[in-house]
């Protein structure tokens, strides 16, 4: 996973107050038994994510060149849930591809390196929900067998750790976590 942010921070006396976006390119995977069994054949459900981000709001405290933080907000995927299997000999494949949304909290540190430069350090736990999607049948011989499309109840929670190099502006003030 990789990618790019932008935001902002104001800071006043120790309190660090701020908003950022984020936008990742991913390849995340992941696989599972899934229900329900077509004719007493296991399935396995399987996901990919492309993309993935965050818009959330921050919280903090900054002692000397550190910043500490929490934050929470928005988050939204694009995604491609896969159910493969066989029936009576013929395979079939139904699937969903669409952004979801969700929401995110998290906690991070971010430290001042040199002149406006600073690493961070961030942990996200993102939720996206228990829903029910809709697979629809992507091989059209199958199709002919039984429904083109059927439902899957899918809960997804994500945790992310993120480490990164920032660059301050410094627009009209001292960078957060003064120095």
């Amino acid at each position: 996973m990789g990618g790019g942010q932008i935001g902002f921070d104001w800071q006043s006396g120790w309190a660090v107050f701020g908003i950022q976006a984020d936008a990742d390119a991913a390849g995340i995977r992941g696989s599972v038994s899934c229900f329900p069994q077509v004719a007493n054949t296991p399935q396995s459900c399987s996901i990919k994510i492309d993309t993935l981000g965050t818009v959330t709001a921050r919280f903090g405290a900054a002692f000397d060149k550190t910043h500490y933080y929490i934050l929470g907000g928005f988050a939204w995927e694009h995604e491609r849930l896969n159910n493969p299997g066989m029936f009576a000999g013929v395979p079939f494949n139904p699937e969903f591809s669409g952004t979801r949304a969700g929401a995110t909290v998290g906690a991070g540190l971010e430290t001042i390196l040199a002149g406006n430069w600073s690493v961070f350090v961030q942990y996200n736990y993102i939720g996206f929900g228990r829903r029910a999607l809709v697979l629809t049948e992507t091989i059209p011989a199958a199709a002919v067998l039984g429904p083109p499309t059927f439902t899957e109840i899918i809960r997804e929670d994500i945790h992310v750790i993120k480490a990164g190099i920032n660059y301050h502006f410094n627009w009209g003030g001292p960078v957060a976590a003064s120095r």
